[in-house]
């Protein structure tokens, strides 16, 4: 697959499950698993998260990867009254005139939003990974990740979930298979909590119309999910939706990582359609966009490469034995209590790999399920 797929992908994958979940926002998913036979085939309109996302590629296609810049892009947005603007944006962009990274940085703290997901904060992050998608400038991708995060948010997980988010996304644009971002993940992982929802990302799905759905680290669980299961795109972002809570920001992160993952191809071309006759304008100079920041340095890695990379079991969490495979077979088979691999040995992988990653001492692998 084109390298370019992966891109248009990402981007029109983004926007496609923005559109399509955004008229459900905050719906419980009781009320919508009512009707679900109606939900989720419709493409409507931009919600901020899919504005953000272009703003964030107009400005960094024209002004380099500036964080000054972005504040500036984004303190413009917010000033042109958008509907959907939140409490986060709002607060942090929303009153001075002249800000600057520093000066958020050092006031951030102040604002104390925890772990809560605001608009877009995942989104946010997808232009910024194009500018260090490459394995060589994982290093830099996690610095301006965290800058980025930190603009809004000074809270340790919320910063690492992002990170993690970007590294998701940069090695799916790459052509990483599935296992190895499992593995990429498991090693950069530091939190104990973090390294349990992955983990957990694999056996289930979280509900996402509970009380903390606004939560990233929810969100991140949910892509991951999808990612590892997920057999084509419009199953997918409709089962996001009637899962409830924040469709539009859900979908959105979701259908970045699969359209990377399968390329531009995979998404429907109904949909397709239906977007381009509303954004046409809009979407071919954000594709622009995002072709010429991918491309600056581009240097194509083939999954020969990827595969060369020597993995040392006993450094990580590793999934189920067959995970090489579930690119092929669908994870939900007749076979799958028995693949899942629920067995003893299975989990005395985890408590073996607690030994040398401190990230997971001590995991209560009776809790996974």
């Amino acid at each position: 697959m084109k390298f370019e797929d992966r891109v248009e992908g990402a981007i029109l994958g983004a926007v496609l499950g923005d559109c399509v979940a955004n008229p459900y926002l905050f719906e419980k998913s009781k009320k919508l698993n009512a009707y679900k036979a109606r939900v989720g085939w419709e493409v409507k309109d931009m919600s901020d998260e899919s504005q953000l996302l272009m703003l964030g590629l107009a400005t960094i296609n024209d002004h380099g990867m500036k964080q000054d810049a972005l504040i500036r892009a984004y303190q413009h947005w917010v000033k042109s009254s958008p509907v959907d603007l939140d409490h986060v944006m709002s607060t942090v962009f929303g009153v001075a005139e002249h800000l600057t990274a520093r000066v958020l940085w050092s006031n951030a703290p102040e604002f104390d939003f925890g772990t809560q997901n605001s608009s877009s904060l995942l989104a946010r992050q997808i232009p910024i990974v194009l500018t260090a998608w490459r394995k060589e400038d994982e290093s830099r991708l996690m610095r301006l990740i965290d800058d980025a995060t930190r603009l809004t948010h000074t809270d340790a997980l919320t910063r690492e979930v992002c990170q993690l988010y970007a590294l998701t996304l940069a090695m799916a644009l790459r052509g990483a298979s599935k296992l190895h971002i499992w593995d990429a993940l498991m090693n950069r992982v530091k939190t104990r909590l973090l390294c349990e929802t992955i983990i957990e990302s694999y056996y289930s799905a979280p509900r996402m119309d509970r009380e903390d759905y606004s939560s990233n680290r929810i969100t991140f669980q949910r892509v991951l999910h999808d990612l590892w299961h997920s057999q084509n795109f419009v199953s997918s972002i409709r089962s996001c939706i009637l899962s409830g809570g924040g469709t539009d920001m859900n979908a959105t992160a979701i259908g970045a990582v699969l359209g990377a993952h399968w390329g531009r191809h995979a998404l429907p071309m109904p949909w397709m359609e239906t977007l381009f006759q509303r954004y046409d304008a809009e979407l071919a100079q954000t594709l622009q966009h995002a072709l010429c920041i991918a491309q600056r340095k581009k240097r194509i890695e083939t999954r020969t490469a990827e595969s060369a990379t020597p993995h040392t079991a006993s450094r990580y969490v590793r999934p189920p034995q067959y995970m090489p495979n579930i690119a092929a077979q669908s994870i939900h088979s007749s076979q799958s209590n028995a693949a899942i691999g629920r067995s003893s040995a299975t989990l005395g992988k985890v408590a073996c790999a607690s030994q040398s990653n401190p990230a997971i001492r001590d995991l209560p692998t009776n809790e996974i399920h």
